[in-house]
């Protein structure tokens, strides 16, 4: 479903960059996007705000996603 993109190496660039492509190519219909500047600042955009209730939907699909997936990346 989905993938996790860690910045400890440089392949999030590489994430970031196809995401980044299929946007361009109109392949994401919704999507939300949050991140953490240095300074703390959280910043997120959101695409396909037509549809409130199918983002928060989104969100809550991800939220369990992680959850799910974190046990792999605390051992």
């Amino acid at each position: 479903m989905g993938k996790l993109i860690f910045i400890n190496d440089d392949s999030y660039i590489k994430h970031a960059m196809e995401f980044s492509e299929l946007v361009r190519n109109n392949e994401v219909t919704h999507g939300i996007i949050a991140y953490c500047l240095e300074d703390g600042t959280i910043e997120y955009r959101i695409l396909g705000v037509e549809h409130s209730t199918y983002i928060v939907g989104l969100m809550e699909k991800v939220k369990i996603e992680i959850i799910n997936e974190s046990t792999k990346w605390e051992n």
